[in-house]
């Protein structure tokens, strides 16, 4: 399974599974991209991995995980950070959930993303993120208002390129 594929089943798991109504991928915040940011009432990133020691290599090297777990790193954007944090692996070895516990700090969570013809189901929740910092209707609608300038930029450069394909 490919990073892709990842990311579309994620994305079908929050848009049509947990009805966010937001959902978009490589969003900048900041200073750093998420793969995967959902948006509803509250804000939830999903870093997409292909092998657990990835996350370990993100743990140590990214500094929003300091900022995340221990707020000793400010961001210049720091009124705006999720409320909750996930990794997301595709589905291998069944010890994986075992390993998991020992990498994975407390509040993030895991889901693991079966190759099941991306439908909502395909993904599996098997550690729940809990909140890395309280809910803010501030920051939620700030995720919101950049999300929103972003996805109809987006949708302008498509009918532009529609467009274009159509004169030719």
């Amino acid at each position: 399974m490919t990073a892709e594929e990842m990311k579309l089943a994620i994305m079908w798991h929050f848009y049509y599974g947990l009805h966010y109504p937001l959902v978009a991928t490589e969003f900048t915040i900041g200073n750093y991209r998420a793969d995967i940011l959902a948006i509803g009432k509250i804000v939830v990133e999903v870093e997409i991995k292909r092998h657990l020691w990835e996350i370990t290599q993100d743990l140590k090297k990214k500094p929003k995980h300091r900022w995340y777990l221990h707020d000793t790193y400010i961001y210049p954007d720091s009124a705006v950070r999720p409320s909750k944090f996930y990794f997301a692996l595709p589905s291998s070895p069944k010890d994986i959930k075992e390993k998991y516990q020992k990498i994975i700090p407390k509040p993030y969570g895991l889901i693991i993303v079966k190759d099941d013809d991306f439908r909502p189901h395909c993904c599996e929740v098997v550690k729940r993120g809990r909140y890395i910092k309280s809910c803010n209707d501030a920051s939620t609608q700030a995720f919101k208002e950049i999300m929103s300038r972003r996805l109809t930029a987006e949708n302008i450069g498509l009918r532009l390129k529609l467009r274009e394909k159509a004169k030719k």
